[in-house]
């Protein structure tokens, strides 16, 4: 109780709110920092290879009213085999047209983890995410 007699409440849930977000900051700083680790571990044991795309894949975007598209890239391996990879990024518009010629990254020791090195070359989500936590902790 304060001098007039009544409860510090509004103090109590203003520290538990802090404690909140300090929290929730942590987790997301730390979730961009396990991607970025993540990511930079394949790109250190990922070979690269030259790959052409395919063909796109559009789908609606579920935070616009347009399409998106992804290009699908067939790429060789070193034994003369080929595969096929679905790039992780979509955009609008297409950040390839079908023929174009594109790096791609593959890990040796399971060649169907294949990324494209344009989609590596900015690391948006890891930012986002650090970003986001970051400036959650320092609110706090």
């Amino acid at each position: 109780m304060n001098s007039n007699g009544k409860k510090n409440t509004g103090k109590y849930g203003a520290v538990f709110v802090g404690c909140l977000f300090a929290l929730l900051g942590t987790f997301f700083a730390g979730t961009g920092g396990l991607i970025w680790q993540n990511e930079a571990e394949f790109q250190g044991r990922a070979l690269s290879t030259k790959g052409k795309v395919v063909s796109l894949i559009s789908f609606r975007s579920s935070s616009s009213r347009g399409y998106v598209y992804r290009p699908v890239v067939r790429y060789s391996l070193p034994n003369g085999t080929t595969s096929e990879m679905e790039s992780s990024a979509a955009s609008n518009p297409p950040r390839f047209q079908v023929g174009d010629a594109v790096e791609v990254l593959y890990d040796p020791n399971n060649v169907t983890d294949a990324r494209l090195k344009a989609d590596m070359d900015f690391p948006i989500i890891q930012i986002v995410f650090m970003g986001m936590g970051s400036i959650e902790v320092y609110l706090c």
